[in-house]
């Protein structure tokens, strides 16, 4: 038996027919039919709601008001709340005349005559933390209701109202609807409210107007405008004498009118998270088969930044964005589920290199257990630089969706996982922020399924890099901040480039003066001047090494007179290199590059080779990570701090500071 138009033939009925009974059964005989029990069918409607998941929408549905049939209702996709404010059925009802707006009257009931006070609209409105909708309902008795649209409407406290421009699904209005005939259809109208016709009425009705005309609520025109109840705007958003219910205009009678707030979702234009700085959306997966999602498209800006609507913005502008900004960037994901709480994931200090790889440190799991910060991808260690991208997927999609990948496996955005790891749209990090197979996603990790996914970057402001925290050990005097490390992979801490300056002083960016200048400044002084390394820990606390009368050389050689651990214990003061003797002028040399156990080539002081000072990151035998040579105690080491095997923990970054005394 078929779904729609369908009528059994004479062996089942002979009767128009439904498969399907009320307990979502197929059934033979059908619905329909005598033997069923059911009754004949007198109607069918299908549905398509493109609402958000977990929304409280209530479906405007005036059942069962005579004369009005369902299946002519004005069909109007919302995303948000929708909350009835007015119904006019019987206009004669004293309820519609003089001050009825200004209280709230009659009942909220299907086929019953209902006003909210206005002045109640005007709360609701601004009590939302989002933009507000007004529909207009205008049912009419031959049956070819029509729907007005007014978006982003407002009240103000002189009864006033605005809206910019809007929709009229049953007709065409480009520039949005008039409510009166003085509304410019974008921006507030110079229409002024009424508790009481200013004309043209044959019963007194509240409303706004413009230079006197037709009322928009329960309005019976005057009898030299057709003595009817009236609509003073048609479904084409346009004002119109005589009105929409008059025998001269010709639309037919109106049966009825409902206006209704639909208090707009705000989740995608709202911050994921508090805090101070410029958040950004860029990307918002809604739609994940279209295949903006497959391929190369995440070289491509596509979509609108529009509630339900998909959106990315190209990854070379991600790169772009926060290359530019004078301070940290957090990357969120929100990950949006059906049936279970949304989740965040949040990336700490997301940076983006050329070829597309990406590097993070650490981050959090608001909703979920991620001390060291979540994943983004199997292979991501939680810090530092990961992930290969791919324009398309490497295996497990049955989308082709691009996205990072280490050893392959399940992609970040549009992607669609294969059949054989749940076959629907999926995300490879949970709550806590581990990779997880089968994804987020399929019915076996049981989350439920996903509905959606927002990206944003969090800008935070630009901040100066504090000072080094060693009171009691350095006091007074002027500090000048020569080095500020944070993402050791890029470029500018590999081989000659100490030769020159450059990045900016910020917390969350790279700095480097040039090594020269180092010298230049601490001659110029001509008093003591100490050089102050501060080592950055993620799970564990900071550390700082003092190096007391540091002074460089014309072949960049260095030494120092002791110094202080301030976090640790070196009573004859910190080394530098395994070769520094801790007083006086080391042998290690100055290396435009790294001379051994590196894998970024980086720059600095070495003895018989070893591992350097600044963005030095180590060869795979070393750890394979950010690290620095000497302990809290100030003693070189080896596997280096920041490597697994010492037992620090990750290194986030450094500072190097000279302290003019």
């Amino acid at each position: 038996f078929g779904q729609f138009g369908f009528i059994a033939d004479s062996a089942h009925g002979g009767k128009f027919s439904h498969p399907i009974d009320r307990n979502g059964n197929y059934v033979n005989p059908p619905v329909g039919s005598p033997a069923r029990g059911y009754g004949e069918i007198v109607s069918k409607q299908f549905w398509l709601y493109t609402g958000q998941k977990n929304q409280v929408v209530s479906i405007p549905t005036p059942l069962p008001t005579p004369g009005i049939s369902p299946t002519h209702q004005p069909v109007t996709p919302v995303s948000g709340k929708m909350q009835l404010v007015a119904r006019i059925i019987n206009p004669n009802n004293v309820m519609w005349k003089d001050h009825g707006a200004r209280k709230t009257s009659g009942m909220i009931a299907t086929g019953q005559d209902y006003m909210l006070a206005i002045q109640e609209w005007a709360k609701a409105i601004d009590a939302h933390k989002g933009k507000a909708n007004l529909h207009v309902k205008v049912y009419m008795k031959n049956g070819r209701h029509y729907n007005l649209i007014y978006n982003d409407f407002k009240i103000y406290e002189n009864m006033q109202y605005s809206h910019n421009g809007g929709s009229c699904p049953q007709g065409k209005c480009p520039n949005g609807p008039q409510m009166q005939h003085d509304d410019p259809r974008t921006g507030k109208a110079p229409s002024q409210w009424f508790d009481g016709a200013c004309c043209c009425s044959s019963n007194n009705g509240f409303g706004w107007y413009g230079s006197c005309g037709f009322g928009q609520f329960g309005f019976i025109a005057d009898g030299g405008h057709g003595g009817k109840f009236s609509h003073p705007i048609n479904r084409d958003g346009n004002y119109v004498n005589p009105p929409v219910g008059s025998a001269a205009r010709g639309e037919g009678e109106i049966q009825m009118k409902e206006f209704w707030l639909e208090l707009k979702s705000t989740d995608m234009f709202l911050p994921p998270v508090e805090g101070a700085g410029k958040f950004e959306l860029v990307a918002n997966i809604m739609h994940p088969y279209s295949p903006m999602w497959a391929g190369n498209q995440g070289r491509a800006t596509a979509g609108v930044k529009v509630v339900g609507k998909d959106y990315f913005l190209a990854m070379q502008q991600w790169r772009d964005l926060i290359d530019e900004h004078e301070g940290q960037v957090d990357l969120i994901v929100k990950i949006q589920l059906q049936s279970q709480p949304d989740y965040l994931l949040i990336y700490n200090d997301f940076k983006l290199y050329s070829n597309l790889d990406y590097s993070h440190k650490g981050g959090s799991c608001p909703q979920g257990k991620c001390l060291s910060g979540p994943q983004m991808q199997h292979n991501d260690r939680r810090i530092g630089r990961h992930g290969k991208w791919f324009d398309g997927a490497c295996c497990c999609s049955s989308n082709n969706g691009f996205g990072w990948f280490g050893r392959c496996g399940f992609g970040q955005f549009g992607f669609v996982a294969d059949s054989s790891h749940g076959g629907r749209f999926s995300h490879p990090i949970d709550k806590n922020g581990n990779y997880v197979n089968p994804p987020v996603g399929s019915a076996a990790r049981g989350y439920g399924f996903v509905v959606g996914k927002q990206f944003w970057l969090h800008f935070k402001p630009s901040m100066p890099v504090p000072l080094p925290s060693i009171s009691g050990i350095v006091e007074g005097g002027r500090y000048e901040l020569v080095a500020n490390i944070w993402h050791a992979n890029t470029a500018m801490w590999s081989g000659s480039n100490a030769r020159r300056t450059f990045g900016s002083k910020s917390v969350g960016k790279d700095y480097f003066l040039a090594i020269t200048e180092w010298r230049r400044l601490i001659e110029a002084h001509g008093k003591r001047v100490d050089l102050i390394v501060k080592i950055d820990l993620q799970s564990q606390a900071d550390y700082t090494l003092v190096y007391s009368n540091f002074k460089l050389y014309g072949d960049l050689s260095y030494s120092h007179d002791g110094g202080k651990c301030p976090q640790g214990n070196c009573p004859s003061g910190p080394q530098m290199q395994h070769d520094d003797p801790r007083k006086g002028k080391a042998p290690s040399k100055w290396f435009d590059g790294a001379c051994c156990c590196s894998n970024n080539n980086g720059f600095g002081w070495y003895g018989s080779c070893g591992f350097g000072q600044f963005g030095f990151v180590a060869d795979s035998a070393h750890g394979g990570k950010f690290s620095h040579p000497i302990d809290r105690n100030g003693n070189y080491v080896n596997p280096p701090v920041g490597s697994d095997a010492r037992g620090y923990g990750n290194i986030l970054g450094k500072q190097f500071w000279l302290h003019f005394s």
